[in-house]
């Protein structure tokens, strides 16, 4: 890890490859013991590969942002929030990965603080999302910044029936 300052960017459609390889390898890591191994180690790679390209291709790109933490001009981490429709004052953070190695160096934070500010500026009063049950360090990520949480519900993540804890923060 390097002492160089995390910063931020926000995603293009050619950052697609290297969004997909940063979340494969996150869930690969971090949902390892939590959803089967065959699903982390068979195809993920491809899967979110082609996930994000379509993702990254999609005509809805003012309802959605999708921002990249970089170190030295190295891709960390990236999160991705959603302006949801059923929900006008909310903003769904859909994705927040920041690379194993590189966990604990304030990229989280600084993703988080883009995905409240990009959510204000659409008029949201509060961001949510979805922690895997059973990861233990997200959860104590999003409970030590202050989500509340709100339940849990039946999540699929790759086909696979997962249950999620909702997390909501005021903003």
């Amino acid at each position: 890890m390097s002492d160089h300052p995390v910063t931020l960017r926000q995603a293009t459609a050619r950052d697609a490859d290297a969004i997909a390889a940063m979340h494969a390898a996150s869930w690969a890591a971090t949902y390892r013991g939590l959803l089967p191994d065959g699903f982390l180690d068979a195809g993920l790679a491809d899967d979110r590969m082609v996930h994000w390209q379509d993702r990254m291709r999609e005509s809805n790109l003012d309802a959605r942002a999708v921002f990249i933490a970089e170190q030295d001009g190295q891709p960390i981490g990236f999160v991705c929030v959603q302006q949801e429709h059923d929900h006008p004052g909310e903003v769904l953070l859909d994705n927040l990965h920041v690379l194993p190695p590189y966990q604990g160096a304030g990229a989280g934070k600084l993703m988080v603080a883009r995905a409240e500010a990009w959510a204000r500026a659409r008029g949201a009063t509060r961001l949510y999302l979805y922690a895997l049950e059973g990861n233990t360090r997200a959860i104590a990520f999003y409970e030590r910044q202050g989500w509340q949480y709100t339940g849990s519900e039946i999540d699929r993540i790759g086909g696979i029936e997962a249950r999620a804890r909702r997390y909501v923060r005021p903003l």
